[in-house]
């Protein structure tokens, strides 16, 4: 998609705010700021880059461990009637 060069002014609390986010999240404050004007004109991402953004969300975590995947996806089947 073509870009359009602009230049916009943050607070210093509203810059840290994005740079700290952006680090946490391991991607660019030009990125959190694109996703924040797109989110407040209501567009949203395309699924590909949801999916990017998340896959492997839960590796390594321990309380998700193949018996609890198994308790919830009963569950899931229990309420759903599958």
């Amino acid at each position: 998609m073509p870009a359009r060069r602009t230049q916009l002014y943050l607070s210093e609390a509203q810059w840290k705010a994005v740079e700290e986010k952006a680090r946490r999240l391991g991607t660019s404050a030009a990125e959190m700021i694109h996703q924040a004007i797109d989110q407040s004109l209501g567009r949203r991402p395309p699924l590909d880059d949801v999916l990017d953004r998340v896959a492997g969300a839960w590796a390594g975590l321990e309380q998700f461990d193949s018996a609890y995947l198994a308790r919830i996806r009963a569950e899931w089947d229990r309420r759903t009637g599958d």
